[in-house]
């Protein structure tokens, strides 16, 4: 009987160190969130001064359209996340937060005529982090916007 409990007390031992280095693997393996300063970005540039007519001449698209929906904002990354040890200090030039804001579109008053599209906006914020550009004001779903594009580009 006793040779019987070492043994039961052993095999228990031993089931007890493998689910302590288990658990010891699975702690070292994931990722510690390390505290860095939030990253706080205001920019804004000089544009040149047009006017409506102007603009709208130069407008390879212009649309009355109601927003139907706004992307969470992210980072530029594959992953939509700022690179790890990344500071203010060291942030890439080309590295900017966006978001995607999709409009159903109402009126085409210039353009080729399409259901919805979806626009680009610089700024946002991820996690800690902001980015701000300028006094652009956000698009507001449920909200009707006139829009003038001088550029447009279709993803594949």
């Amino acid at each position: 009987m006793f040779q019987t409990l070492s043994r039961r007390l052993l095999g228990l031992a031993g089931l007890a160190a493998v689910i302590a280095v288990i658990g010891l693997s699975v702690q070292s393996s994931q990722q510690v969130a390390v505290q860095r300063t939030p990253i706080h970005i205001v920019t804004s540039a000089a544009l040149l001064r047009k006017d409506v007519p102007q603009l709208a001449k130069e407008a390879k698209l212009i649309i009355i359209g109601t927003v139907s929906s706004t992307d969470p904002s992210r980072w530029n990354t594959p992953d939509g996340q700022l690179p790890p040890n990344t500071t203010a200090e060291t942030l890439a030039p080309d590295l900017v937060i966006f978001h995607d804001v999709e409009l159903t579109i109402d009126t085409v008053i210039k353009g080729d005529k399409q259901d919805t599209i979806k626009v680009r906006v610089f700024g946002g914020q991820v996690g800690q982090d902001t980015v701000i550009y300028g006094d652009d004001a956000p698009l507001i779903v449920g909200e009707k916007y006139l829009l003038l594009s001088l550029i447009h580009i279709s993803e594949p």
